[in-house]
């Protein structure tokens, strides 16, 4: 958990639902300006107030946090930040060749890796780093992904050109949902 703590993570300040990953693709992260982030800094945030009044952030990372440091991120965000709730947002690939890269969403709590841990043998390593910890620390838990690859069917639009124009346009499209499915939660979320 060191880098983290060691990082301006702190001058965040409370904050009970931190949105972390991709979020600068975001609109409802368009927000004003970003916070932080500065020369030889680790994060960048944008402070928002929930519909109740609670405190919330978009937060971004210089660096992807893979495998157990992002088990680490949430345990700092929870010890550092008072986080309750943290939402994990990007992209990835999806085995099952019926879903077309940015076509889909995947979405996912700590729910589900309570009730089907002993049905798989893989998963993700941030999102079950970061579910593993959040289920230790009892704060709740989600992702967000865009389905971006497929490696089971070779589909016309995948991470090779993933800078295309139809691409960017499915992408913005997604991320047009996602800022939907986040308002949805924002208004919807109870206090923990």
């Amino acid at each position: 958990m060191k880098p983290p703590l060691s990082s301006n993570l702190a001058a965040t300040g409370s904050v009970e639902v931190v949105v972390l990953g991709y979020v600068q693709g975001l609109t409802a992260s368009a927000l004003g300006g970003w916070q932080g982030g500065g020369e030889g800094t680790l994060f960048a945030w944008q402070k928002f107030h929930l519909p109740d009044g609670r405190n919330a952030a978009f937060l971004g990372c210089r660096v992807d946090f893979w495998g157990d440091i992002a088990g680490n991120l949430v345990r700092a965000l929870h010890h550092v930040n008072s986080a309750k709730y943290v939402l994990y947002f990007r992209h990835t690939g999806e085995p099952q060749p019926q879903h077309e890269p940015n076509k889909w969403l995947a979405i996912g709590d700590t729910k589900w890796l309570e009730k089907n841990k002993a049905l798989y043998d893989f998963v993700d390593p941030e999102i079950g780093h970061m579910a593993k910890s959040a289920l230790d620390l009892n704060i709740q838990y989600g992702y967000l992904y865009i389905i971006s690859d497929n490696p089971a069917h070779k589909y016309t639009h995948d991470l090779l050109n993933e800078r295309s124009s139809t691409v960017v346009e499915d992408r913005k499209a997604r991320l047009m949902e996602i800022d939907e499915v986040l308002r949805s939660f924002f208004l919807a979320w109870e206090k923990y």
